[in-house]
């Protein structure tokens, strides 16, 4: 520098940093063993109608990404359906005791007859006949994972590009838009790059939208296969603000980390702390595990249910169950219990703290325990009706994703800024090196100035992801417990929540209907077999001003 102050920096330039940062921390993984990929890539189509601007520069790409993870890469490029089945049955040869074999296909697919087509480049005409002529199914290539059988099957289908097939006359014969869901066997995921029946953006960079939010969440050292594609689609719903959801179907059979590298950070530390005590307190069968609670977080986000749940302790049951001020006369709470459904019935009193989040097949006489204690424990044991528990439960239900959802919408938020603070960095990025080449400073300086900010913020960026993994997950199971067990109830009026703060379980707040109202619409689209499973509730909790 001769003498002279290196200039300082602009701020943006620190946070695309960062993002350089978490790549380079992941490093290589530790050997695996028999980690294989196919990835085929379509973008020219001999009908130049049809061709797409990234599927072969997603292939590249990707290959770059499996290879530093230790996969063995088959490529097919811009390949006739013949290419496409030799290429499979090369992968069919070389997942055979594989712990991953990994298929990803970029390009054009349709859904026909209950079946996905991944078009072929030798795609000629647009009819029935030559659209089964030039492609592989979904069929095929889920026969050659079976017959192969590696530990963990994943199936990549960012197939479902918007083209000019269904105007073209495929629609005369396909289904729809998009591809059709198709169940993952046992240790098998499908991942699909946007809802069945819908269209995906091939994007305007140079990787469509899904395989880009892919190559940016891959490589995360120390993640679950199933947390990753979870920040996948959460990456897609942020960055098209809604208008594409990917989906993904998985039996998959214990955890498997495509980086297994382990890393700096002490990742349970960055895991949110309240959250992850309530879960371990909520079905407590004693009070001290509350009182700890609220030692720990005097002001947590779930005080009030910790503080409702002491109290229950330590209510005096005024009269015995069976006494008669009931209208409908006793509770009989065996014959109850034994015309009950008993998951249902255990997922209630799980969610009431009555049960034991561990306990997964309760026998009748722990049912018949946990229940004596609810009804003893009640205001008026007297008056106990077998219903009570169930629309207890709910409410609890919908206030825990009400919080929940709360705080998604506050980390999505945060996501988002640090997400455009990281596209602009790029610009102010490149001026930097040009900084450099000029000789106004060297790269050794600007480093020394970078990589401490590059350090903090990589982390703060860890914390705002392993958070949303955190309470999506929690989120997910609240709304499928809700829908699942509790439908019948998911409503307001049915839950009596318009006076909730009167029932001692906290006011949520001016907007606290308005935010019950969201939670039952999303546990409702867990009771729909065509929307179990999807993210679009992700879409609801998106900042408004963006």
């Amino acid at each position: 520098m001769h003498g002279r102050r290196m200039p300082s920096l602009p701020v943006r330039i620190l946070a695309f940093a960062a993002a350089l940062l978490v790549l380079a921390l992941s490093g290589l993984p530790a050997a695996a063993a028999g980690r294989v990929a196919l990835l085929i890539g379509n973008a020219s189509y001999e009908n130049a109608r049809f061709d797409l601007r990234n599927p072969v520069n997603d292939v590249r790409a990707l290959s770059e990404a499996l290879t530093g993870l230790g996969f063995d890469v088959i490529i097919a490029e811009d390949t006739d359906a013949a290419g496409m089945r030799a290429a499979l049955d090369a992968l069919r040869a070389r997942m055979i005791g594989a712990e991953i074999g990994l298929f990803f296909y970029a390009g054009h697919g349709v859904q026909v007859g209950g079946e996905n087509y991944l078009l072929a480049k030798d795609l000629v005409g647009i009819t029935r006949e030559a659209v089964e002529a030039a492609s592989v199914t979904l069929g095929e290539i889920r026969a050659a994972f079976d017959a192969a059988g590696p530990e963990l099957g994943i199936i990549i289908l960012d197939a479902c590009r918007d083209n000019p097939l269904i105007d073209g006359g495929v629609g005369m014969f396909a289904d729809g838009p998009g591809l059709t869901r198709s169940r993952g066997g046992a240790g098998v995921l499908i991942a699909y790059a946007t809802d069945p029946g819908a269209v995906a953006f091939d994007g305007s960079g140079e990787n469509s939208v899904f395989t880009e939010a892919l190559l940016a969440h891959i490589a995360t050292p120390g993640l679950d296969v199933r947390l990753m594609f979870g920040r996948v689609r959460q990456a897609v719903v942020v960055s098209t603000e809604g208008a594409q959801i990917p989906w993904v179907e998985e039996s998959v059979l214990g955890e498997f980390y495509l980086n297994t590298t382990a890393t700096a950070d002490n990742r349970a530390a960055l895991i949110d702390r309240d959250v992850r005590r309530w879960r371990e307190v909520s079905a407590s069968l004693r009070p001290e595990p509350y009182r700890a609670y609220l030692e720990e977080f005097p002001e947590g986000m779930f005080r009030e249910f910790a503080e409702s749940r002491l109290a229950r302790f330590s209510m005096v049951p005024q009269t015995a169950p069976g006494n008669p001020t009931n209208p409908d006369g006793p509770f009989d709470l065996a014959r109850f219990v034994a015309e009950a459904e008993p998951e249902r019935l255990a997922a209630a009193l799980r969610m009431l703290g009555y049960l034991p989040q561990d306990s997964v097949a309760p026998a009748s006489e722990a049912l018949e325990r946990s229940l004596e204690a609810l009804v003893a424990q009640t205001e008026d044991p007297s008056a106990f009706v077998g219903d009570t528990v169930y629309l207890e439960a709910a409410r609890i239900n919908v206030f825990l994703g009400v919080r929940i959802g709360d705080r998604i919408k506050e980390y999505i938020a945060d996501l988002v800024v640090f997400d455009i603070a990281m596209a602009r960095a790029q610009a102010a990025y490149a001026e930097a090196q040009a900084d450099v080449a000029a000789g106004k400073y060297s790269e050794a300086e600007m480093r020394a100035v970078l990589d401490p900010e590059m350090e903090r913020l990589g982390i703060a960026q860890t914390v705002i992801l392993t958070r949303l993994d955190q309470y999506r997950l929690y989120y997910e199971e609240l709304i499928n417990s809700a829908g699942t067990h509790f439908g019948s109830f998911m409503s307001p009026a049915l839950l009596g929540l318009q006076s909730q703060a009167a029932r001692g379980l906290g006011d949520l707040g001016e907007d606290a209907q308005r935010d019950i109202r969201l939670f039952i619409k999303h546990a409702r689209l867990t009771q729909d077999e065509t929307t179990r499973g999807t993210m679009t509730w992700l879409s609801d909790y998106l900042p408004q001003d963006r």
